[in-house]
């Protein structure tokens, strides 16, 4: 059946009240509208680019076609209504349309709310439709966010690994928290480097990986205080910010960040891992797709000039995996030292026996809040710091999948 317009624009919204799909500023980048399209030759409806996923797994809810509702157009209501229909005024009326089209000129016709209308028998060529179902008492349930392109996201819906909803969750403020929401990472075969990046990023080459679980954001400055509380050490030099709570820790040395995690009963992921779940098992260059976007990270090209809550819904993308912040926000520790790449084969790696300098120096991945250009937004770039450098921040891993 139609979707009626109330689940339409409940879907498109995400259960959030937003003005677009994936937050309240409008991002063009995010569509397909005749200011970017080739409207003569649309493209695909699952692709990497011009595309936003929302957090119940849903793509063009804006742009692309207009979608028709099952609704009656007509005045809404006063009050609160439940499950409701819009079939209240004569059979003859028109039907509501929602979503936009690449025909679209301006961002009014892709927000969430708008709704426009045509006679029930009215074809043309930028009008389409979903379809629902009445959702099935023992149906499977599959939790947002998944990824359609990604053929390996499906086994994220195993009832055996339920996912969180990363958008509404709350951030974790003890280890026990944390762990019960990391993310289930299904293992996997994919090409690791980057052939167009920098010299370290060569050459690319085939890894695959067991399953694991990695916590869906960094961990936080709640975190460290328990963990400080518990050993007795004492908090980091403080930002100018001061500590916030629900905010990633930083300032964090590799020793230090390790010691967390050994007390933790978890421990740093492998380089290796970090990048797959990055790119979500995919070939992409950055955690959403091929092309920048600056609006779904936060860096000092955007941001307040600080860390960021690890849980918000603006300038933030979870990608397939139910992952936050793999690109901006902080830089994050791995466990392996910062050496080459081999070109064989790899199953499970560790990383380098050593970095190859006088000084070891350990990985660092994901891009940082006070980092200006696209490049440490890569899923592929790496760069290096010496174990005791205390600059940066980290999440958690673990080789026990439930």
């Amino acid at each position: 059946m139609l979707p009626t317009e109330a689940q339409w624009e409940y879907a498109a919204k995400g259960g959030l009240n937003v003005k677009y799909p994936w937050g309240d500023t409008y991002v063009d980048s995010n569509l397909i509208s005749r200011t970017n399209a080739d409207c003569n030759n649309l493209p695909s409806v699952i692709r990497r680019d011009r595309v936003f996923v929302n957090r119940f797994g849903l793509v063009d809810m804006a742009g692309f076609t207009w979608q028709w509702c099952s609704d009656q157009f007509g005045p809404y209501m006063e009050g609160i209504e439940k499950d409701p229909t819009g079939d209240r005024i004569g059979r003859r009326a028109p039907r509501v349309l929602r979503g936009g089209s690449w025909s679209s000129h301006g961002d009014r016709d892709f927000r969430t709310s708008y709704r426009t209308m045509r006679p029930a028998t009215y074809a043309w060529l930028d009008l389409g439709l979903r379809c629902v179902a009445q959702q099935r008492t023992n149906a499977i349930s599959y939790p947002a966010p998944t990824m359609p392109i990604s053929a390996t996201a499906d086994k994220l819906n195993d009832a055996v690994h339920p996912m969180l909803d990363p958008l509404t969750m709350p951030a974790p403020r003890t280890i026990a928290e944390y762990k019960a929401q990391m993310a289930y990472i299904p293992g996997g075969t994919f090409q690791m480097g980057s052939n167009t990046g920098k010299d370290n990023e060569k050459p690319v080459h085939q890894v695959t990986l067991s399953p694991f679980r990695l916590g869906r954001t960094p961990v936080t400055v709640a975190m460290w205080k328990e963990y400080c509380q518990a050993t007795g050490k004492s908090m980091p030099a403080a930002p100018y910010w001061g500590w916030i709570d629900d905010h990633p820790i930083i300032n964090i040395s590799w020793d230090e960040a390790m010691a967390y995690c050994i007390w933790a009963g978890l421990r740093l992921p492998t380089e290796a891992q970090w990048e797959y779940a990055a790119k979500s098992g995919q070939n992409v260059e950055y955690p959403w797709g091929n092309v920048f976007n600056g609006d779904l990270l936060v860096n000092k090209s955007n941001a307040l000039g600080h860390t960021p809550p690890v849980i918000r819904h603006d300038r933030v993308f979870v990608n397939p995996f139910g992952i936050l912040d793999m690109a901006g926000s902080v830089r994050q520790w791995c466990s392996d030292y910062f050496g080459p790449y081999t070109q064989n084969a790899q199953r499970d790696p560790s990383g380098s026996a050593s970095s190859g300098v006088v000084v070891d120096r350990h990985v660092l991945r994901g891009g940082s809040f006070d980092v200006y250009t696209p490049e440490f937004s890569r899923t592929a770039n790496r760069t290096g710091g010496v174990a005791s450098q205390s600059k940066f921040g980290f999440r958690c891993a673990s080789p026990e999948v439930p």
